[in-house]
């Protein structure tokens, strides 16, 4: 009898509890220990977020472990210790939270308090690891930051309710004393609303939500998660809530600089792998610089071993201008780690982006159930430098080198082959070899195999010219004589062979002199009149571009 009257006094409080926390009812919190203070107007009337999605304001890396806004009136900092959110102008406003742990409430001190690692920049976000099993993110918008913590496990017993714990450092006013709430925590100045925090709301795996409770204390809030909604919770848990500015401040981001209308003729990545032990990875790595481009990294080569260092043409499908350019986003498929020492991003030649993670380098990798194969940077950062890295363009390219063309057909090959039962194959020499063959054309060599599960790997030879040419006053290029041959006599065509919807044959025959011809189209050469006119061009001897005045 005793057991069966202690659980019903326990569903009995949580039912108290659920109804004090929907609701609000003044007489139900009395089974609260700290005493509360009357509801005022603000309590009555909540302030709710804006009825339009706020746009999302790029994070950056300002200096080694801290991320921040862009904007230039006001801004947003994520560093190991917290959130810091500052407003500039007539009016400041100053918030800063930072994590103090997590646990059951009931002992007063938090039961898990480890991780203190820098943020890391991810494709939506800025995380950081606060402990294990719990990570903290924030991604920023023009109205302030939506903070969420990702929990992957239980981290109290079942029954118990979680609460995240936060410290509290502000120059504004917060509401009297001590709080419960479930519409969020407003911040004032003179009596006026500033800063809104919350409401805060707890969604599982399976899409379950549930309000959660915000406790402010002295220097403190806490987040309050129901413990019987956990037990029934699939895990991870996410906990999310918004850090409003009210009134009319915005961190409005600068407009982009002239320059972002530049054209873009190439595009290259150079990745130097750490030295450290098992550094190195066999897993397929991508590259993307928009929603619209991605390359994978796939070179006639040993890619991406301990200490290898290597620069990549990208692909510039959707890429024309400077401002095409979104992100830098690298990602590996796999579990086979990688770990990156350092990174460079060049545009026409020039570094445009480049960070050393040191000698311990950046881990792409998914262990303890966390998944960490992606490493993002957002436009602002990749661009930060843009103001100093002047003109995209040259004065004037005078050729192609043997060399750029190589690299070029080999990284589009790459790509292709990634998706197929093609791979690269037993090289005699370079895997793409560029020769003359008259004043105006190239041939092409590859050196591929065809992956076969019960048969040795046939060889395929494949070869075909390139004619450069002159269209609407632009050089372009066409591909002409595609043949392939392979090591078996009787095997089938190669060419109709493809696992990514387009036969070999299409992608050399149009796909490849298509988008080498859009790069091409981006050296604009002038003649004496100042009129778009196509360059004079002569195929050397070593397989280069020579690339002369316009012809009048």
């Amino acid at each position: 009898m005793k057991q069966q009257m202690t659980k019903s006094e326990t569903a009995s409080r949580r039912q108290s509890l659920a109804l004090a926390r929907y609701f609000r009812v003044l007489p139900l919190l009395a089974c609260f220990a700290a005493p509360l203070q009357p509801l005022t107007a603000q309590d009555e009337a909540p302030v709710q977020p804006p009825a339009a999605k706020p746009r999302a304001i790029s994070m950056t890396a300002s200096r080694p472990g801290v991320f921040s806004t862009a904007a230039a009136d006001g801004q947003v900092e994520i560093s190991a210790s917290g959130i810091s959110l500052r407003t500039a102008g007539t009016v400041s406003r100053s918030l800063h939270l930072q994590w103090a742990g997590a646990g059951n409430g009931q002992e007063g001190i938090p039961a898990a308090r480890r991780g203190t690692a820098a943020p890391v920049g991810r494709e939506k976000d800025v995380a950081l690891v606060r402990t294990d099993g719990i990570i903290e993110s924030v991604q920023v918008n023009e109205r302030g930051a939506d903070q969420a913590f990702e929990i992957h496990h239980a981290v109290t017993r079942r029954g118990e309710d979680l609460v995240l714990y936060q410290q509290v450092e502000t120059s504004l006013a917060p509401e009297l004393g001590q709080v419960r709430s479930l519409g969020g925590l407003t911040y004032y100045e003179a009596d006026q609303p500033m800063v809104h925090y919350g409401p805060a709301v707890a969604r599982d795996a399976a899409g379950r939500e549930i309000p959660v409770e915000m406790q402010q204390e002295p220097g403190r809030i806490n987040l309050v998660v129901d413990g019987g909604w956990l037990d029934d919770a699939q895990y991870p848990v996410r906990v999310e809530s918004p850090l409003l500015l009210l009134g009319d401040v915005k961190f409005i981001p600068p407009p982009p600089p002239p320059y972002y209308s530049a054209p873009i003729s190439r595009v290259q990545l150079k990745l130097i792998t750490a030295g450290v032990s098992n550094a190195g990875t066999d897993d397929n790595v991508l590259a993307s610089l928009s929603d619209n481009n991605s390359t994978y990294l796939d070179y006639g080569r040993d890619d991406f071993e301990s200490g290898d260092v290597f620069t990549y043409d990208l692909s510039l499908e959707g890429i024309q201008t400077m401002s095409d350019i979104k992100r830098l986003r690298i990602s590996k498929s796999g579990t086979n780690g990688w770990c990156i020492r350092s990174l460079t991003l060049f545009v026409n030649g020039k570094a445009l982006y480049s960070t050393d993670f040191g000698l311990s380098g950046r881990w792409l990798d998914n262990n303890n159930g966390l998944d960490y194969r992606i490493l993002y940077l957002d436009e602002a950062e990749i661009k930060r430098s843009l103001s100093t890295w002047g003109s995209p363009m040259p004065a004037q390219q005078t050729s192609i080198s043997r060399s750029e063309l190589e690299s070029r057909i080999e990284s589009m090959v790459g790509d292709y082959i990634a998706g197929n039962d093609l791979s690269w194959g037993k090289i005699y020499g370079r895997a793409v070899e560029v020769s003359p063959a008259s004043l105006s054309t190239v041939h092409v060599d590859l050196d591929l195999i065809l992956r076969q599960a019960l048969l040795p790997d046939p060889e395929v030879d494949v070869d075909f010219d390139i004619e450069f040419q002159c269209i609407n006053n632009k050089l372009a290029m066409a591909t002409k004589n595609v043949k392939a041959k392979v090591d078996y006599p009787l095997w089938f065509d190669i060419l109709t062979i493809s696992s990514t919807g387009m036969p070999l044959s299409q992608f050399l025959g149009s796909y490849l002199s298509g988008e080498f011809s859009k790069s091409l189209s981006a050296l604009n050469f002038y003649n004496t009149q100042g009129q778009l006119a196509c360059p004079a061009f002569s195929v050397m001897g070593d397989g280069s571009v020579q690339l002369g005045a316009p012809v009048r």
